[in-house]
């Protein structure tokens, strides 16, 4: 069941994650957990795990994958994350399979997130990442919950009229994360294009400052203990709505202004999913399809109140700033002890509260808080 990847390893990138184009198409169905596309995936033995599709990383496995399997350390990598910088193990493995698609010989970091990173309620299996993705043509499709994975765009649909975004990838390198270029104030930004983010669109302030825009002293604010592959990240971050320029559609849409990961935007599924979205790895080429009849594009949802875990307990992780539990008294990191009425004492307990429904209410020792969600939050309060 190992791999039997040597340990100087495949001799350039064109050879690792290598999809047979004969295969396709081939359509695979993901669960939506908590705004994250999780697919079931194995490695060549029929077993399968669920695991987070995110294009703005590389494969990701557990350590206990990597025992299980007997994946061979072939190298070590440091890399930017939401958090500051990981150091990890690279790992080679024969086979990535998600449902009737195969990927060959592809390198994957490990160790995935401790189960003290709430990002573990979603998947504590890892990651399947861009570097599967660069040979072939992937068409997310949120309201179906499918992954369409075809050798080129010919004959499927949501291309033809659809807003076409050219992307390049860091380095340039065939299996790097997608990286586009919107249209913001009197200039442009770049933005990482990431399914592995749950929000909308982010960016550190001094980026907006260059481009003229503005954040207005009133401007709406969520405070947030984020979850990063780096660790939990205490965030003040304040919204501001401008025009984004698609590439000939411009939008209306709150940015969220915020250090992150330095120099580069973050793109999330709160926006992705507005669109069928069809990422055109072989020519660098987004499409977004917008579902809605008018073409418009929804700002993201935003939560009275939200929880988090501090590696021991739940705790309040998010908190929009003048909404009805931060007037109430609610404050970030106080200890959360239910959710709608439900008692959260455990880590599993917790997952549970955050993979399902979106909570309505939060009980800590002072009381129970209204944490639904704030339809108008960027607009008034």
């Amino acid at each position: 069941q190992g791999s039997s990847a040597s340990a100087s390893g495949p001799s350039s990138a064109d050879e690792l994650g290598v999809i047979d184009p004969s295969t396709l198409p081939v359509t695979i169905p993901f669960d939506y957990v908590s705004n994250h596309p999780v697919v079931e995936t194995g490695f060549g033995t029929g077993d399968t795990f669920p695991m987070i599709l995110d294009t703005e990383a590389p494969v990701n496995v557990s350590a206990d994958l990597v025992k299980k399997f007997g994946f061979p350390v072939v190298g070590q990598q440091t890399g930017a994350a939401a958090g500051g910088t990981v150091t990890s193990d690279t790992v080679g493995v024969d086979t990535v399979t998600m449902g009737g698609l195969t990927v060959s010989t592809v390198a994957a970091i490990t160790p995935w997130v401790d189960k003290a990173n709430p990002l573990s309620c979603i998947s504590e299996n890892g990651l399947v990442g861009s570097n599967v993705m660069k040979d072939a043509v992937w068409q997310i499709d949120y309201q179906a919950k499918t992954v369409t994975v075809t050798a080129s765009t010919d004959g499927i649909d949501h291309v033809t009229g659809a807003i076409p975004v050219p992307f390049r990838t860091p380095g340039d390198t065939p299996d790097g994360s997608p990286n586009v270029a919107f249209g913001v104030g009197n200039d442009g930004l770049i933005f990482l294009v990431d399914t592995g983010s749950d929000g909308g669109i982010i960016t550190a302030p001094k980026e907006l400052e260059s481009v003229g825009v503005t954040i207005p002293k009133d401007a709406p604010v969520v405070k947030t203990l984020a979850a990063g592959a780096a660790g939990n990240i205490p965030l003040d971050i304040p919204f501001v709505t401008t025009t984004i320029d698609l590439g000939g559609k411009k939008i209306d849409y709150p940015v969220g202004a915020a250090d992150i990961v330095q120099g580069v935007g973050n793109i999330g599924n709160a926006f992705l999913s507005q669109f069928i979205v069809t990422f055109d790895y072989p020519n660098k080429t987004i499409y977004l399809d917008p579902v809605s009849s008018d073409g418009t594009v929804a700002a993201p949802p935003v939560k009275g109140a939200s929880i988090g875990w501090d590696g021991t307990k739940a705790i309040v992780g998010g908190l929009a700033v003048g909404g009805a539990a931060d007037k109430a008294g609610l404050k970030l990191g106080d200890v959360v002890t239910a959710v709608d009425g439900t008692p959260i004492t455990t880590r599993d307990e917790f997952c549970a509260s955050t993979t399902g429904p979106d909570p309505k209410t939060i009980t800590t020792a002072a009381g129970t808080f209204d944490a639904a969600l704030i339809d108008n939050f960027f607009t008034k309060q």
